[in-house]
């Protein structure tokens, strides 16, 4: 059997070894996918056209509302979502950045609703049409520290808070940290 080095006492067969032919294309992508989490500022990158539209990107996620009081200081999906409208690009909302700190320091239900429904009536009354959809929260599986269920109190009622103000929204999540395959479905490791 061959085998290679990789570290002075660590010996790996070669069939563990893969070659990459990077001359070989195996055609154009069918759906190409491009973005970022907290890509965009209200300011940088500064020329969007000659920094950012040559990437041909998809899709961003933002944080609901940014600045003092909130997880992200800067980067809210309302200030960033007429910077890449006009190269298609989409903003998609995270509420949960409404609140601070990390994990996120969620008050109750009745704080939470209140967030959800102004971030909701500012997409609804916005000029901007690039809105991709809300992310309700971000790694529950790690960042849910309430006592109140996570699924049946605070995903349930804010899925359908979103669907009687903004019934045709997408809505994404729950956007667990890490996912593995469990009879065929994705499911939270945990």
């Amino acid at each position: 059997m061959d085998f290679r080095t990789i570290f002075p006492l660590v010996l790996l067969p070669s069939c563990l070894f893969a070659a990459v032919n990077l001359n070989v294309s195996l055609g154009d992508s069918i759906k190409p996918v491009t973005g970022s989490l907290y890509g965009l500022t209200e300011t940088l990158p500064s020329n969007i056209e000659k920094d950012v539209a040559p990437l041909k990107p998809n899709v961003f996620l933002s944080p609901a509302r940014s600045g003092s009081g909130r997880q992200q200081p800067i980067g809210g999906a309302f200030l960033v979502a007429p910077r890449v409208e006009s190269i298609g690009a989409k903003i998609q909302i995270r509420l949960a950045d409404v609140l601070p700190g990390w994990p996120y320091k969620f008050q109750n239900m009745d704080h939470w609703k209140n967030e959800v429904k102004s971030v909701i009536n500012d997409k609804l009354k916005s000029n901007n049409k690039n809105f991709d959809g809300y992310e309700i929260w971000n790694e529950p599986n790690d960042t849910w520290k309430s006592n109140i269920d996570f699924n049946s109190g605070l995903w349930k009622q804010t899925y359908d808070l979103i669907r009687q103000m903004d019934p045709g929204a997408k809505i994404i999540g729950p956007s667990y940290e890490q996912l593995h395959a469990r009879r065929g479905q994705l499911a939270p490791v945990g």
